[in-house]
């Protein structure tokens, strides 16, 4: 994934959960909008980036065809009369990446786990986010502490979903890269 659509993710996402928020409101189901745009960005991180990047340098007269396309993804996922969230609750996204992981195959014995740690870092250490995200990234998977355990203000709710974004930004460039 380039900087760009890293950026670009970042610094929309607020407004992605906001505008959730108010179709999550207006529809009255009992889900967390931050949840939907993160499941959005896990469906749209498994697309192609090139055709990402176009909808991204688009421009439409409210903003860029990539802003419209997640947005109307959003609305479809909270108010469409087939869509998983009136059905399920929980976790959509964190769900299909632990399926994923439980049908992954045995590490073989050339799979080295400290190559793939250091295959994450090096990822974790080229990623424009803001210091907090990292730290709060850090905290967990790197220093292996439980969020409970966190020692700054911000709300359990965020720290989750920052850890979560990150998790799948460093998931999506490290697919991206060792893809054939």
């Amino acid at each position: 994934m380039s900087n760009n659509l890293d950026n670009f993710i970042t610094t929309h996402y607020p407004q992605w959960v906001e505008y959730a928020t108010y179709h999550v409101r207006y529809s009255r189901l009992p889900i967390d909008p931050a949840e939907v745009v993160n499941d959005v960005l896990c469906t749209l991180l498994e697309r192609d980036v090139s055709k990402l990047e176009h909808l991204m340098n688009a421009r439409n007269k409210d903003g860029t065809e990539l802003d419209f396309f997640v947005m109307r993804i959003i609305k479809i996922s909270i108010h469409s009369p087939r869509s998983p969230f009136r059905y399920q609750r929980g976790q959509h996204c964190t769900d299909r990446l632990e399926d994923s992981i439980r049908t992954l195959p045995a590490p073989t014995p050339d799979f080295n786990q400290e190559d793939a740690y250091m295959q994450v870092r090096q990822v974790f250490d080229t990623l424009q986010v803001s210091e907090l995200s990292k730290r709060i990234f850090a905290w967990r998977f790197f220093e292996g502490k439980t969020f409970a355990e966190w020692p700054g203000p911000e709300s359990p709710k965020f720290i989750y979903d920052t850890f979560n974004r990150i998790l799948l930004i460093i998931s999506a460039k490290i697919r991206r890269k060792n893809a054939p």
